[in-house]
């Protein structure tokens, strides 16, 4: 596996603390954070799991535009239900590239 030190151009995000704390990053999680960090993420599905109530649930989820202040609005439904059950929140684009690393959010 690759790393992305040489791949990922420095841009106006913070991708370069990113590639520190995370050396081994392979080149399509750094295109991925790089998409999310340039609010280029808009229209992909994901599934993104968290913990509730002690246990790990997974979503669905639908990126369904760029709000300001660099916040996603991201529509999440269960795996049982149907797009039209989703519930919208607004996500910070840096908490969708931390739970990327974390591998609690993955692209479908």
């Amino acid at each position: 596996m690759q790393n992305c030190q040489s791949k990922c151009p420095a841009k106006e995000t913070d991708l370069d603390s990113i590639r520190r704390d995370y050396p081994n990053l392979d080149y399509s999680k750094c295109d991925d954070l790089q998409d999310i960090l340039n609010g280029k993420v808009v229209g992909r599905k994901a599934c993104h799991a968290w913990f509730e109530e002690q246990k790990l649930v997974v979503y669905n989820a639908k990126i369904d535009k760029l709000r300001k202040n660099k916040v996603h609005r991201v529509a999440y439904w269960l795996q049982s239900e149907e797009y039209d059950d989703a519930t919208d929140y607004d996500m910070p684009m840096y908490q969708l590239a931390t739970d990327l690393l974390h591998k609690d959010l993955v692209y479908c």
